[in-house]
């Protein structure tokens, strides 16, 4: 469920980003570990520089509130089948744990 940050809040997110923590686990077995630093050093600067490029384009429509922006991918790719259980676990922000089951 998403949630509402409050504009205070930010300057610190942004300072959680870079150093917060990924494990990436197939059937209860850890696959990978990342973190935001694998997000050109933080997803924090990925969203600028996104927001930068389209500033840079004539006619560019700017960010809007509510969009969803995918800052790339903190572990390396692996391949998923049917019948696995996934689960992503996040240290150094308050997320709760994602649970995937593949059918």
């Amino acid at each position: 469920e998403p949630r509402r940050i409050d504009a205070a809040a930010i300057p610190s997110l942004v300072e959680q980003l870079p150093g917060f923590k990924l494990k990436l686990s197939k059937n209860g077995e850890l696959v990978e570990e990342g973190s935001g630093k694998n997000s050109l050093r933080s997803p924090a600067l990925c969203l600028a520089e996104l927001g930068a490029a389209i500033a840079r384009q004539p006619g560019g429509e700017p960010l809007a509130g509510g969009e969803l922006i995918s800052s790339g991918t903190l572990t390396n790719s692996v391949p998923i089948r049917a019948g696995e259980t996934w689960r992503a676990e996040v240290a150094g922000l308050d997320l709760a744990p994602v649970t995937l089951r593949t059918v």
